[in-house]
């Protein structure tokens, strides 16, 4: 292709590929119309596998599950114009124009079935020297008719006979004589078995160890945590079971988080042993795994399926499970998150901040910060919900046990603040001269 196209040869390793034309395909008996045959129209007959949808990150081995249909496509090259566009590092464009597709496409399963039929049912040959040596049995058929039977049959040769040699004498000069063997008869050579019959077979072979597994509680346990945690660390390849502990994809691409939460998270991935995993292949690694004591194990099971939890926001679909996870491990959120401007405050709005400063100090705390610049004001937010911030004892406790809603798992109950009402978001609409709505821009004062 280098030399065609008058290209430096491409050295690697990695499979080449383009991203072609996807959005129009032509017809099996479309006319296909080129500007000029000057440029190099160049035939070429290709396979195209179609897929179902296949997630981000899918393995090789993962991937053929995605086949759904094979179909044959008529593709078209512009020799003259494919060496400039792969010269530029970008791939063709208008080299390669939209294919062609046939007028009907395989499963793929049609398709291994038909090539498992060309390699095993192929016609007998019989050579001339066969021929001369066959013998077929006269049968009488079930309609009663004689006919010859359809295999045949060649009388084995006689094998030559071998001369025993002498037993030779030993060192002691007396002849040592041979033990002897039984003989041993060769077996009939068996053919290989359909695909069909190969995979009733397995079926019927899997369903007595899924008996046995379920029947063993502690065992299936075991073996559960192994293939979750093994495919988690990238070696699904190999796997017989479906069984994953996938982590679900970021709602916020690129989050990094900052919490306690998050660095106990981190701690406690890196104190999992991870010895079973220097194993060489995957029955080696499993032994290795069940080798590990209890706690280990139980390790493993936790970080699996706890790594599988969605981020779900509140009202979202889930969201209640959640909440009731984390009232049933009766979990103290203020323990593992705390309001920061980073986290929390710089996001919302002042009115929003004030709104909170209600909530743990009533009017009068939250009239005292109303003239605060939006940025001075979330930095005392995070100081006053820290616990840093000079002020009475019972508001001092109040904020450093409030969260926002969506932190808690339930709905939160806010202390009671003296002389304020809530809306129904949980925000305090009374407001004193010179405070500001929620939705007020920052620097500008809205009356009340």
């Amino acid at each position: 292709m280098c030399q065609v196209l008058g290209i430096d040869p491409i050295l690697s390793d990695v499979p080449l590929m383009y991203q072609g034309v996807s959005d129009k395909f032509y017809g099996p008996r479309d006319d296909v119309k080129f500007p000029d045959e000057a440029l190099g129209i160049d035939f070429e007959g290709e396979f195209g596998v179609i897929v179902d949808a296949v997630p981000m990150g899918t393995t090789a081995d993962e991937a053929i599950r995605h086949i759904k249909l094979i179909v044959q496509i008529n593709d078209w090259s512009l020799r003259a114009l494919a060496g400039p566009e792969m010269k530029t590092g970008f791939g063709w464009i208008q080299a390669n124009p939209p294919c062609a597709m046939a007028p009907f496409a395989v499963s793929r399963i049609e398709a291994l079935e038909a090539e498992h039929r060309a390699l095993n049912e192929k016609p007998p040959f019989i050579s001339a020297e066969q021929k001369e040596k066959a013998l077929a049995y006269l049968v009488i058929g079930s309609d009663g008719q004689p006919r010859l039977h359809e295999r045949l049959f060649i009388v084995p040769e006689p094998e030559p006979e071998v001369e025993e040699a002498e037993a030779e004498p030993g060192a002691d000069g007396i002849q040592s004589e041979e033990v002897e063997q039984e003989p041993v008869e060769d077996g009939p050579s068996l053919a290989p078995i359909s695909q069909k019959l190969a995979e009733e077979l397995a079926i019927m072979k899997t369903e007595i160890l899924r008996l046995h597994v379920a029947s063993d509680p502690h065992f299936a346990l075991d073996l559960g945590t192994f293939f979750m945690v093994d495919a988690a660390l990238g070696r699904s390849y190999g796997h017989p079971s479906e069984l994953r502990a996938t982590a679900p994809y970021s709602r916020v691409p690129g989050f990094e988080s900052d919490t306690p939460a998050g660095e106990a998270w981190t701690e406690l991935d890196a104190g999992l042993d991870r010895s079973w995993t220097e194993a060489g292949n995957l029955v080696e690694r499993y032994d290795a795994f069940c080798g590990l004591d209890e706690g280990a194990r139980a390790a493993w099971l936790g970080w699996a399926i706890a790594r599988t939890l969605h981020a779900v926001p509140v009202g979202g679909t889930g969201a209640d499970l959640i909440d009731h996870l984390g009232r049933k491990l009766e979990i103290e959120e203020h323990v593992w998150w705390r309001p920061t401007a980073r986290r929390y405050f710089d996001r919302v709005s002042k009115g929003r901040i004030l709104a909170h400063f209600g909530e743990v100090g009533g009017l009068e705390l939250s009239n005292r910060y109303a003239a605060s610049k939006k940025h001075d004001l979330a930095a005392s937010a995070e100081k006053l919900f820290a616990g840093q911030l000079i002020v009475e004892a019972e508001v001092k406790d109040r904020a450093l046990n409030w969260l926002p809603d969506e932190m808690r798992f339930g709905r939160a109950e806010h202390p009671d603040c003296e002389g304020s009402e809530t809306d129904g978001d949980g925000l305090h609409v009374e407001a004193a001269d010179g405070a500001v709505s929620e939705n007020a821009d920052d620097g500008f004062l809205e009356a009340a």
